[in-house]
């Protein structure tokens, strides 16, 4: 189960999950995933957080990779059945960090000093938001290898850890 919040502060236990981890939660189990996502797709890093706080594009990135299972038929159809239920469930009760200016223009920084996507510097920046640019004892979970890193380099707790800040 997800855990939930109503508006967790800055000092809260709670964790900022990127897209990428979530979209291999959903389909946990499924043939489309690789071996690296379903090894770290486990449930420990939401089991260590009270609260889990996501960017407003982080469902609509979920919902895309849905939808392209599904389409694509790659798993079972009780599998993508689950993977809806849970998303419902998890849009029903996180902290979710609308669009802002600031959010816009911290994403347009991160870009010049790290490499990554464009969709990744806005859930960072949606990240540094939320901390009032004070990262440090947050938690931040991905997939992403450089957003994990970018992410490491802003003071984060990163969860799976990147070997490239180590």
């Amino acid at each position: 189960s997800w855990p939930t919040t109503s508006r967790p502060g800055k000092n809260s236990a709670a964790i900022l999950a990127a897209a990428s981890l979530l979209v291999q939660k959903l389909l946990s189990g499924t043939k489309g995933m690789s071996r690296y996502a379903r090894r770290k797709c486990a449930a420990q890093p939401f089991r260590q957080h009270r609260e889990v706080v996501l960017w407003w594009g982080t469902t609509v990135e979920c919902v895309s990779a849905l939808a392209r299972v599904e389409r694509e038929a790659q798993t079972a159809k009780a599998a993508i059945q689950r993977g809806w239920a849970v998303l419902k469930t998890l849009r029903d009760g996180v902290l979710e960090i609308k669009p802002s200016e600031d959010i816009r223009l911290s994403a347009e920084h991160l870009l010049s000093k790290h490499p990554l996507r464009a969709a990744d510097s806005l859930q960072l920046a949606a990240a540094l938001t939320w901390r009032e640019s004070q990262p440090v004892g947050a938690s931040f979970v991905a997939l992403d290898r450089r957003l994990q890193t970018a992410a490491a380099l802003e003071g984060f707790r990163v969860v799976p850890y990147p070997k490239e800040v180590q």
